[in-house]
């Protein structure tokens, strides 16, 4: 993916991922005290995921998911440990699929 010159690879994590993410490096950091704020963040993603899933299972009489206004991508660059990156779509300049697979849950 290429956005404002920066070219990037990595997998697509969701949006309470990256914020969790972030949440946890800052945690570690010496900016700890401020995690809070950042955690408020992970709270407002977990309520969009609920509601998706509520809206989801109501079909076809409650309106349909909200849509992402970012892409979020879990870093696989030479010497990232673990770096998150987030995009706004406007920026995004070109991307490409180079694998696609799908993680189905384990069958009872």
């Amino acid at each position: 993916m290429q956005a404002g010159g920066l070219r990037t690879t990595g997998r697509l994590i969701s949006e309470l991922d990256y914020h969790r993410s972030v949440t946890a490096v800052v945690r570690a950091g010496n900016a700890a005290p401020t995690a809070q704020t950042f955690q408020a963040y992970e709270k407002v993603a977990e309520g969009k995921r609920e509601e998706n899933a509520r809206r989801i299972a109501g079909r076809p009489h409650t309106p349909v998911p909200e849509l992402p206004e970012a892409l979020h991508i879990a870093s696989d660059a030479e010497g990232a440990d673990g770096g998150v990156w987030r995009f706004q779509f406007e920026a995004i300049e070109a991307w490409s699929l180079l694998e696609f697979g799908i993680e189905l849950p384990p069958s009872e």
